[in-house]
């Protein structure tokens, strides 16, 4: 390579210059003064050379693996950045050129299991473009789930043997599936937004979902 190059020619230099006939012949026939800058310079660059270069060309190594879904959400947000903390600080920038790919998406369905055995799959009337969420709170069954076309969070309860009409969650949209929990009295939501971000609600059977934390 150049750098490598340049690197030996200048260390060659140097040491040509310190060399003892060599320099007790340049010290007798030159001028201090200009003697003393080549070499503050051929120092000086040694010096750059050994500070700015990369000794190792592979300053950081990652392996990415990208699934058919992770495809699909690249061409709808366009672009993707992936960081690398090697000697410094890298970004690779992934761009999708193509026409966005349509989400998989499939009707969601639920399976009671009554002691040791599970039921039949039981289809419910929405679709959805990712895995549901569930979580028991307060003796009812919650589920959430991502809507596709405006990819809108959606909740619904099932209230005895019904499942309410599912009702869009405060206006949050994401390309993940959401997660439900219960603690502390309270129904826990999370969701990965669009702009990457992590978001939760609280929700109580009195007061609803609270604001976006």
């Amino acid at each position: 390579m150049w750098y490598d190059a340049l690197h030996r020619i200048l260390q060659e230099l140097n040491d040509l210059l310190f060399d003892t006939s060599m320099w007790e012949l340049i010290t007798g026939i030159g001028d201090a003064g200009l003697i003393g800058y080549v070499v503050e310079v051929v120092e000086l660059g040694i010096f750059l050379m050994d500070h700015l270069r990369n000794e190792d060309d592979l300053s950081c190594c990652r392996g990415l693996f990208m699934d058919q879904y992770e495809l699909v959400i690249l061409s709808h947000r366009g672009t993707s950045d992936y960081h690398f903390n090697g000697d410094a600080h890298h970004v690779l920038k992934v761009k999708s050129t193509g026409e966005e790919v349509p989400f998989p998406t499939g009707t969601l369905e639920y399976v009671v299991r009554t002691g040791d055995t599970w039921g039949v799959p039981i289809a419910m009337e929405w679709e959805s473009m990712t895995p549901p969420a569930l979580a028991s709170y307060n003796g009812k069954l919650y589920a959430a789930f991502v809507r596709p076309g405006e990819k809108a969070v959606m909740w619904t309860r099932l209230e005895g043997q019904v499942w309410s009409s599912p009702q869009a969650l405060s206006g949050d949209h994401s390309y993940y599936a959401p997660a439900l929990a219960v603690g502390l009295g309270k129904l826990f939501y999370a969701f990965t937004g669009g702009d990457g971000g992590l978001y939760w609600r609280t929700c109580t059977e009195s007061g609803g979902w609270t604001d976006r934390g």
